[in-house]
């Protein structure tokens, strides 16, 4: 039924999306009329059990989904005051670009947006997306884009990696400031639920910058409240 719904408001132009949803609406039908017949033949050797697990693994996924698209809302007040001769912004969230390109633009005269995608097909969705945030910018000046292919979906290292090539290429006047992002106020059960890759970029640069002319500049945020209404993706 899930599937049913996704064709019904997929985005793309998808070849066959009738037969596509009448199999899949095929397929509800048929595993709801098992499952059915399952409980009743089987309801007192345990299939009552089925009928308490999947509610509660259904609205623990949905709950699930609604905390991963709550907004962060980021706190611009308390953003250093800092200048740089480049800011390298890494794009973990599409979301929350505008702000941190905002941000950017204050801090040095030049933006450099990293993105890591996992293939082709990603790196042009992304595009995208990109071309519509850009449409929506107030920053006044386009950054550069670079988008990194990482087939593993290992950000973590080829984010840091590039930081310190960026760096390392660069003439030695120049200076540079890496903006990421840093959650307030996590609660302990929330911790779980949150990869915390751009505090792991953070240790890696630190722990490997040597010297290297860049400043890591935390970009405060929260989660917005659960009752906000979030904000559609580009």
């Amino acid at each position: 039924l899930g599937m049913v719904r996704h064709w019904q408001h997929v985005r793309e132009a998808v070849g066959h999306r009738g037969w596509r949803m009448f199999a899949n609406g095929l397929g509800a039908v048929t595993t709801a009329i098992v499952t059915l017949v399952i409980v009743i033949a089987k309801f007192d050797r345990g299939a009552w059990v089925v009928l308490i697990i999947v509610p509660l693994l259904v609205a623990a996924f949905l709950w699930l989904r609604r905390y991963y698209t709550r907004d962060r809302i980021f706190v611009e007040e308390n953003f250093p005051q800092v200048t740089a001769s480049v800011a390298i912004v890494p794009i973990f969230n599409v979301r929350d670009a505008r702000t941190e390109l905002r941000y950017a633009a204050k801090v040095a005269p030049h933006a450099i947006a990293v993105h890591i995608v996992a293939d082709e097909a990603e790196a042009e969705s992304f595009h995208r997306r990109w071309d519509a945030i850009m449409g929506q910018s107030t920053t006044g000046h386009e950054p550069q884009l670079e988008i990194i292919i990482s087939p593993y979906r290992n950000v973590v290292f080829p984010m840091a990696r590039f930081v310190e090539w960026v760096a390392q290429e660069a003439p030695p006047e120049e200076t540079f400031a890496i903006l990421l992002p840093q959650s307030e106020h996590l609660a302990l059960w929330e911790r779980p639920l949150h990869r915390r890759i751009a505090q792991r970029v953070r240790a890696v640069l630190e722990r490997e910058q040597d010297g290297h002319r860049f400043r890591i500049v935390n970009l405060p945020y929260r989660l917005a409240p659960p009752s906000a209404r979030p904000k559609l993706d580009a």
